[in-house]
C-alpha cells in the first residue's frame, strides 16, 4: 500500500514540475545588436521597455501571455492523468483481493471435501468475509459475482455427493433433487414443492424425515 501511495505522490510531483511555465530568456542572450522587434497583425506583441544602447533604440517585448484556456486545459489533463492512475491502483488492489479469496475457497474445498458439513461451514465462513469486504467497498460487483459462483459450484458438488452416498432414491425423485441442486441454490419455491411431494414418495419414514431435514437445512443456508 505504501508503494502505491509513493507512486501517486511521485506522479503528482512530476506533473507539478512539468506545469511550471518556462521563464523568459536570460539576460546574457539579449545582445546590444539584437534587432528591433516589429509588430504585425498576425503576431501581436506588447512592448514593455524602450532603451537606448549605442545610440540605437531597442524595443524589448515581453513573452506572449499564455491563454487562460490553455492553462485550464493543461490542469484538466493533469487531473485526468492522476484520476486514471488512482483508478488503476484501486482496480489492481481489487483484483488482488479477488484472487486471494479464490485461492482461499479452493483450499477450503480441497481440504474438507471428505467432510461435507465441515466443508460447507468453511465455505460459508469465506462467503461472509467476502460479503463484508463488498459492503466496505473493497470488492466490486463483478468480483462478488465471480466468488459467489465459485462457492455455489463447490456447494453443488458437495450436496450431490451427500445425496448419492446417503440415500437410495427412486430415479424420479433423484432427478428432481438433482435439478434443485443444479444451480447450487435451493429457492423457497423449490423447497416448498419438494416438501409437499416427499410424502407421496416410496421411501421409509426415516429417510423422508432425514431428507426433508437436510433439504430444509440447505434452504436455510441459501437465504442470502
Amino acid at each position: 500500500m505504501k508503494k502505491q501511495y509513493f507512486i501517486i505522490i511521485m506522479a503528482i510531483v512530476f506533473l507539478s514540475v512539468m506545469s511550471i511555465p518556462v521563464s523568459a530568456a536570460p539576460a546574457w542572450k539579449k545582445t546590444s545588436n539584437a534587432p528591433a522587434t516589429t509588430t504585425t497583425a498576425t503576431q501581436p506583441q506588447v512592448i514593455e521597455k524602450v532603451i537606448i544602447q549605442n545610440n540605437t533604440v531597442v524595443q524589448q517585448s515581453a513573452a506572449p501571455k499564455t491563454n487562460w484556456y490553455e492553462d485550464w486545459n493543461f490542469i484538466a489533463i493533469v487531473i485526468a492523468v492522476i484520476g486514471a492512475l488512482g483508478g488503476w491502483l484501486i482496480s489492481r488492489k481489487i483484483r488482488g483481493k479477488t484472487a486471494k479469496y479464490m485461492t482461499e475457497i479452493d483450499h477450503a474445498y480441497r481440504t474438507y471435501r471428505k467432510n461435507a458439513n465441515k466443508c460447507e461451514a468453511e465455505l460459508a465462513g469465506v462467503r461472509e468475509k467476502i460479503e463484508d469486504d463488498f459492503k466496505k467497498g473493497k470488492l466490486n460487483d463483478n468480483s462478488l459475482a465471480i466468488l459467489d459462483a465459485r462457492i455455489d459450484k463447490y456447494s453443488k458438488e458437495l450436496r450431490n455427493e451427500v445425496i448419492d452416498k446417503g440415500f437410495k432414491l427412486p430415479p424420479d425423485l433423484n432427478k428432481k433433487i438433482k435439478h434443485m441442486l443444479s444451480d447450487g441454490i435451493i429457492t423457497k419455491e423449490e423447497y416448498g414443492h419438494f416438501a409437499k411431494g416427499i410424502e407421496n414418495e416410496q421411501l421409509s419414514k426415516q429417510d423422508k424425515e432425514e431428507l426433508n431435514k437436510l433439504m430444509k437445512k440447505w434452504r436455510d443456508e441459501d437465504k442470502r
